[in-house]
């Protein structure tokens, strides 16, 4: 039988989330931080893809084909860079645009508006990735 083992990598900033499998448009698993999970699948061309939802984002969609006893691992991992200076911008997108209201509890409410958003837009959207290595 054939299977694709997938190692979720461990980020800070995505751990609570659970991320899931996509093959052939099926969710088939879910992999927590740091997880790794081995799937059997039928011999052919498949496309996979792991993320948090519709509306958090989706890796790249992989396309692949496995042969009869074949493994392929794959490995997800969320950009923790861009993670942690994505906090650092919205942070200070969120507190700046908070300064012209000159009130305390709307520069912290507009920061974390603006962390969430940026959080968002990086983590999710924009550097999320999935990649194949044969075995």
């Amino acid at each position: 039988m054939s299977k694709i083992i997938i190692e979720r990598k461990a980020s800070f900033m995505c751990a609570a989330h659970l991320a899931k499998v996509i093959l052939d448009g099926e969710k088939i698993d879910a992999l927590e931080n740091r997880e790794i999970k081995t799937i059997a699948i039928t011999p052919g061309n498949h496309a996979i893809k792991v993320g948090y939802g519709v509306f958090s984002g989706m890796s790249n969609e992989l396309e692949f084909t496995i042969e009869k006893d074949e493994d392929l691992q794959m490995t997800f991992s969320a950009n923790s860079v861009l993670s942690w200076l994505n906090l650092i911008i919205g942070g200070v997108l969120g507190a700046t645009t908070a300064r012209s209201f000159r009130n305390d509890s709307m520069e912290l409410l507009f920061m974390a508006l603006g962390v969430a958003v940026v959080y968002y837009y990086i983590t999710f959207k924009k550097y999320s990735g999935l990649k194949n290595v044969k075995l």
